[in-house]
């Protein structure tokens, strides 16, 4: 029997369904950070992602949960403001109507997807060949073709899904300026 028919055989077993559902679910995950008015009293202060996101495009998320796309983003002690993408609409809003900002990068995500389908492909692999002695294959050799789908299913799916930044605003009332 080819290797491709029998993956695609053995992967209606219901456990490899749970591992791949939880490997493609992951690839979508994020990193928090905490901003704050000033250096110190979080992951960055103002001036920092200030900085980090003059000519960067961003989701803002507001408090009523609406979500705008927006560049130019500058935040302030008592307002945040941007020009929404694509129609070049300026905003501002007061510090606490914002819930948060998040960026993705696709190219982290795709590189996370990519080492977790290695993970899952090993995991699978590992599986028939150590707990199936009934295995279909004649050697290892024969499932070679197929152990690069995992890792490039994962890193299309990481790509796609990206990695997401997501910063929240810790407003400090006692530095405000």
């Amino acid at each position: 029997m080819k290797p491709s028919r029998f993956l695609l055989r053995h992967t209606q077993r219901k456990g490899v369904h749970i591992l791949l559902l939880l490997c493609i679910t992951y690839c979508g995950c994020s990193t928090s950070y905490i901003v704050t008015p000033t250096q110190g009293g979080g992951d960055y202060s103002y001036h920092d992602f200030n900085s980090e996101f003059s000519e960067k495009d961003a989701v803002i998320e507001l408090k009523d949960g609406r979500e705008m796309s927006a560049k130019q983003i500058q935040v302030k002690y008592d307002s945040k403001s941007w020009t929404e993408s694509p129609s070049g609409t300026p905003y501002t809003v007061a510090a606490n109507d914002v819930n948060a900002i998040t960026k993705k990068n696709r190219l982290i995500g795709g590189l996370d997807g990519f080492g977790l389908g290695i993970l899952a492909g090993g995991i699978y692999f590992g599986a028939v060949f150590f707990l199936n002695p009934g295995h279909e294959f004649k050697n290892a050799n024969d499932a070679i073709p197929t152990l690069p789908l995992f890792p490039a299913l994962g890193a299309v799916i990481g790509a796609a899904i990206g990695h997401g930044y997501e910063y929240r605003f810790r407003v400090d009332s006692t530095n405000a300026k």
